[in-house]
């Protein structure tokens, strides 16, 4: 079939508006046309072709570019305002550039030469027809997948992952949309519309909704939505995502499940809970035990499991029935949990037999809140039984202890608690010594006072230690500074100076220095304070955060340098740096991972510290010795650790202070 014979057979069933000002071209190219085309508006200028366009809505459009009163490319923009997708093909006598570049503007289909070879103009005109066709089939298929969709009782959507590109009518609804464009309008988002909830889906703040939900692992996972009408209710849906083959959409589907959402909650809540108190029952509990222990294990944190019950609990209810003691164990419940943390586990494991597991937390500080809930609990009048009291045990998970041993061994110390005349604590680590007397928050206060024992007043030279500013209470004077001997010399009253201990590294600023320095303590005569390895430190003191101190004299450290072991003298630490002196150097460099070994017997549990550090920078010093800096990549658990050393090694000085 020749190319004529193909337009005459595809052109019955489309609309044309052909606009030409010159008449003899456009008769003989109107009488071309009429042989194809039934539905032709042939327009003298553009113009009357406009008016023509807004009437009818022709589907292709072919005109002329230089015409009076209106020219083609200024009708062909308005005509692009009221149909964006007008096929439209311009010809004209002149190959302007100009003109050229502005039909491209105008996303002009196509640029004609005159005159205009009749096979050519058919072939365009063809092309025309095929995209007008095939918009039309796709408008209609989308019009038949739209009525399926709303036939659907499901929230359905179309989403390109940046916003929803169509929906069916339940989505609208229940949005509370009328129509898509309204939607469109709103520049909807699912993003302030979930709840965030544990048991649902929902993004991390800040992350887009619909990336998530792609990359989310969990398929179909459960949504809470924010009831648009009653933002105090919340309606349960699966969500599922698709992609669309050979596209880049997705469609999604939210079908609701709230009523069978609430009834599995109220039906799993219990069987997990204790009907009475509502806290966790025995059944719960056991299995949250295991998953703990193995999160434990996982993270290397502390887990510690509290037992604890009523003490002749038995004698109780058989004295006042059980009414009575129903209500005291509700009292009782509450004024536990209100002393618990949000993390803290807590279940009723018997009549009388209650459990707590908190992770992450220190043998010793789970002791003092045993003893705060034992006196607390001591102290609260209950009705008609007036006064209880409870015996706890505590222990704290070793490695490689499996559930069942760990309870074993709370109940063995809860038994000897009781043994031991009841309302008491008790645990199988000597802890009790340790913090009846000098309880660790206690420490820390005192901790803090004392570092207060040096105070400024001094405007001009600022004086610290631990990284902490410690200005002098005294008007301090600068003796003498001498950066080639690397000696530096204040005036202080030498009792003020009892903090520092030999070698201790200290910070100075003063309007003379540009930067600030550092110096270690040599000694302290009659009021004047000698301080060597003068160095000038480019960063202020003042902003580093982290408590610091120097260790004993004797405190040595392993330190692994390419499968080399070699002793060194630890220098200092901090929570995130440390530094030692050695006269091994051999392939040590900036930016280098070492790992470093640190025993102490400082340490509480008589720990091995594994550090992992990176070399920050080293210094040369005297006598061809080096001090190397290193940065603290650490674990959590070589933390904890740290922490703990550093607060104790401050309490001994702090007690060197006071002996002073």
């Amino acid at each position: 079939m020749g190319i004529l014979s193909k337009l005459q057979d595809q052109a019955r069933t489309i609309s044309l508006l052909y606009v030409e000002d010159e008449e003899s071209l456009r008769v003989q190219t109107s009488a071309f046309l009429e042989k194809f085309f039934t539905s032709l508006h042939v327009c003298k200028n553009g113009r009357e072709g406009l008016e023509s366009f807004k009437k009818f809505k022709q589907d292709i459009v072919v005109s002329d570019i230089r015409m009076p009163e209106l020219d083609g490319l200024l009708m062909c923009e308005e005509i692009r305002k009221i149909e964006p997708k007008a096929e439209i093909i311009i010809t004209t006598a002149f190959s302007e550039k100009e003109q050229l570049l502005k039909a491209i503007d105008l996303g002009v289909n196509q640029y004609l030469i005159k005159p205009i070879d009749s096979s050519l103009f058919a072939t365009e005109l063809l092309k025309s027809i095929r995209i007008i066709k095939l918009e039309h089939r796709t408008k209609m298929l989308m019009e038949k997948i739209q009525n399926i969709i709303n036939f659907q009782d499901d929230l359905v959507c179309l989403s390109d992952l940046r916003s929803i590109t169509a929906c069916n009518k339940a989505f609208l609804t229940f949005f509370g949309f009328r129509r898509f464009k309204e939607l469109k309008d709103s520049n909807f988002s699912f993003e302030g519309r979930v709840v965030h909830e544990n048991g649902y889906f929902f993004p991390r703040r800040g992350d887009s909704f619909l990336l998530a939900l792609r990359d989310y692992k969990v398929k179909n996972p459960k949504i809470k939505i924010l009831n648009p009408k009653n933002s105090a209710k919340s309606e349960v849906f699966i969500i599922k995502i698709n992609k669309i083959p050979k596209n880049d959409e997705y469609v999604i589907t939210l079908s609701e499940i709230s009523d069978f959402d609430k009834n599995f909650k109220e039906l799993e809540f219990k069987t997990t809970h204790d009907p009475l108190t509502r806290i966790f029952n025995r059944l719960r509990f056991d299995s949250m035990l295991e998953e703990e222990i193995e999160k434990s294990k996982q993270k290397k944190i502390n887990l510690v499991l509290i037992a604890f019950d009523i003490d002749d609990f038995k004698f109780i209810n058989s004295s006042f029935g059980e009414d009575v003691c129903d209500i005291a164990i509700v009292k009782f419940v509450s004024l536990v949990q209100n002393m618990l943390s949000k993390d803290a586990i807590f279940a009723r494991r018997g009549d009388d037999e209650f459990a707590i597991l908190i992770s992450d937390i220190t043998l010793s500080k789970a002791f003092v809140l045993c003893e705060d809930l034992r006196k607390e609990i001591e102290g609260t009048f209950f009705e008609n039984i007036e006064h209880l009291t409870c015996s706890f045990g505590v222990v704290e998970l070793q490695e490689d202890e499996d559930s069942k041993e760990f309870s074993n061994r709370v109940q063995k110390v809860l038994r000897d608690a009781k043994e031991e005349g009841k309302n008491c604590t008790k645990t199988d680590m000597e802890v009790e010594k340790k913090v009846r007397g000098e309880l660790y928050e206690k420490e820390q206060d005192v901790l803090l006072k004392n570092l207060e024992v040096i105070k400024a007043k001094n405007q001009h030279l600022n004086f610290y230690i631990f990284y902490k500013e410690l200005p002098v209470k005294d008007l301090v004077k600068i003796d003498s500074i001498d950066f080639k001997k690397q000696t530096f010399k204040i005036i202080i009253p030498d009792k003020k100076i009892a903090l520092l201990h030999k070698n201790r590294e200290c910070f100075f600023e003063h309007p003379q220095f540009t930067g600030a320095i550092s110096a270690n303590f040599l000694e302290s005569s009659e009021g004047v304070v000698t301080f060597h390895r003068l160095l000038q430190i480019s960063s202020t003191p003042i902003d580093r955060k982290n408590l610091r101190v120097v260790p004993p004299d004797d405190q040595e450290i392993e330190v692994l340098i390419n499968d080399t072991h070699i002793k060194a003298v630890l220098d200092d630490i901090s929570l995130s740096s440390l530094s030692f002196h050695s006269d091994f150097l051999q392939n040590i460099m900036l930016g280098m991972d070492l790992d470093v070994y640190f025993n102490t017997g400082i340490m509480i549990r008589s720990k091995r510290i594994h550090l992992h550090c990176r070399v920050m920078k080293i210094i040369k010093t005297a006598q061809s010795r080096h001090k190397v800096v290193l940065l603290l990549l650490h674990t959590k658990e070589s933390e904890n650790l740290l922490l703990e050393y550093i607060s104790r090694r401050q309490l001994d000085i702090i007690k060197e202070i006071n002996s002073f």
